[in-house]
């Protein structure tokens, strides 16, 4: 599990960013999926491991202000998520 967002002094952008500071994050093949950041953003991902597949849970918020009380209402959420094979 990892938190991200864009350092506040962050100038570079992407073609998806509308001309917003972003950065791609994470990007699976060249086609996607992919996962990535623009202006204050915030997002965390959990990666598991899945018997040998990796699977991605993508929790973000367009307001970075906003993110720790999202993460701790989307968190008992993502917890109960069961995998089988």
């Amino acid at each position: 599990m990892v938190d991200v967002q864009l350092a506040q002094d962050w100038t570079g952008t992407c073609g998806w960013g509308g001309g917003m500071p972003a950065a791609l994050i994470l990007s699976a093949t060249d086609t996607g999926p992919a996962y990535g950041l623009r202006g204050a953003e915030r997002g965390r991902f959990i990666f598991l491991d899945i018997e040998g597949s990796v699977v991605a849970i993508d929790i973000g918020v367009g307001d970075g202000s906003t993110f720790d009380a999202f993460v701790d209402s989307a968190q008992p959420i993502v917890e109960s998520l069961q995998f089988t094979p």
